[in-house]
């Protein structure tokens, strides 16, 4: 029975008259592509790796770490610390008035050890900003797919706003013409009213998560992202990490050489260091001898105050260690929650796409045709259709879940 002919049969619906306005086969083709959209010809549309990629282009989002790391590599130049050097003039009513010149000099592994500690730095900064990289790319990643998600989530509910707008103009017209009761009309009506205020709000959170996506990629021209429309079976491979480390471990492995070369430094500065100058004499008396030599050592005599540095810098090792391990326990645990929140996305992912969406097409077709035959009223027929779009919005939420936990799982994992 072709389209025009439904149109002008009569429908018997818990014994109620009425016509059905409009071609159903426009209606059923819309659910059934409510799961794609096409972008605007001004918009960009942009992958997921080339949204990530504008992301790391934005300078705003990597300069402080950048600059963080730059001041430690100039600072490494200067790591020595070799001390001022001295210029003294000494006067006295015996003997000639000298001007000299002094050089204190630490004991050599000092220099060895200062040069380590700022290495170590440099390193700790380069892991810092690795860190920030790493959660730039996740924070990317996520806006992206949480922006997909509500896209086609507003599409769907779209198509739903379009589809129940129809069904109340047309129930009014049947309750104008005598062929509904109200309550017929007020259900239709009420059904559109859900439906349209879901899909105003639906569009505004995706049209606002698109602004922040273009604040965040810097970029000026309205962008959009690939169709996430299409479905997919996701792979329960599980994933090799064993030659990968996650970047805030690596922080914290580098927290910890820092303040064991701060260690270091400070037993290597509590030994004896040198002193050494020259001294020039003026006046006429001091011709025959016009400089002298002078040599030292300087003592670390105040020894209460390098035990207290050194003991202080051992507490800050051990504390750096137990940080190390509290964070790898908390790696441990959320990694462990990670993987379980993954395999529960992916099943329940399964589920929608081998059972519920094939069950929401074929609510569709079954609603409409016992519609078509009038065997269900408008009521009847919108409850399952709007059964089949809440099929097919759990589906867009299920996916969404997969793909969050996915990113999660891969940044615990070090492979984002």
């Amino acid at each position: 029975m072709n389209s025009s002919s439904i149109s002008n049969m009569p429908f018997h619906g818990n014994g109620y008259s009425y016509r059905l306005r409009f071609n159903f086969g426009i209606f059923l083709s819309l659910i059934l592509l409510s799961g794609t959209w096409l972008p605007c010809q001004a918009q960009t549309q942009l992958s997921e790796a080339e949204f990530v990629k504008a992301v790391l282009a934005n300078p705003v989002n990597m300069r402080a770490p950048e600059l963080a790391l730059r001041q430690q590599q100039q600072l490494l130049k200067s790591a020595p610390g070799i001390d001022r050097l001295r210029l003294s003039m000494a006067t006295d009513p015996y003997d000639p008035t000298e001007i000299a010149l002094e050089q204190d000099i630490a004991f050599p592994s000092v220099y060895v050890r200062r040069y380590a500690l700022q290495r170590a730095q440099v390193h700790y900064a380069q892991a810092a900003l690795n860190l920030n990289k790493y959660d730039l790319i996740r924070k990317a990643k996520e806006l992206y797919v949480q922006w997909q998600w509500l896209i086609g989530r507003s599409e769907v509910m779209r198509v739903q706003d379009s589809l129940f707008e129809k069904m109340a103009l047309s129930a009014s017209r049947s309750f104008d013409a005598g062929q509904v009761n109200a309550l017929e009309k007020q259900f239709a009506a009420n059904r559109y009213g859900h439906a349209h205020n879901s899909f105003l709000l639906a569009a505004e959170q995706a049209d606002a998560f698109g602004k922040q996506a273009s604040i965040l990629a810097a970029l000026q021209t309205p962008i959009l992202p690939v169709s996430g429309s299409e479905t997919f079976l996701p792979e329960s491979a599980p994933i090799d990490t064993s030659h990968l480390q996650n970047p805030v471990l690596a922080l914290q492995e580098q927290a910890v050489q820092r303040n064991r070369s701060e260690a270091s430094l400070q037993r290597a500065e509590a030994w004896p260091g040198f002193s050494a100058g020259i001294g020039f004499g003026l006046g006429d008396e001091v011709k025959q001898r016009p400089f002298g030599i002078r040599a030292g050592l300087t003592l670390p005599i105040y020894f209460w105050q390098s035990s207290a540095r050194i003991a202080a810098a051992q507490t800050g090792v051990r504390e750096a260690e137990a940080r190390q391990q509290e964070g790898l326990q908390e790696w441990k645990l959320q990694t462990a929650a990670a993987e379980s929140a993954s395999h529960r996305a992916q099943e329940s992912l399964r589920y929608f796409e081998a059972k519920a969406l094939p069950r929401a097409t074929e609510i569709i077709n079954t609603a409409f045709r016992l519609f078509a035959a009038g065997q269900i009223s408008y009521s009847d027929f919108l409850r399952n259709v709007s059964e089949a779009f809440d099929n097919r919005i759990a589906w867009q939420q299920a996916r969404y879940d997969y793909q969050l936990a996915t990113i999660n799982l891969q940044y615990l994992k070090g492979i984002l």
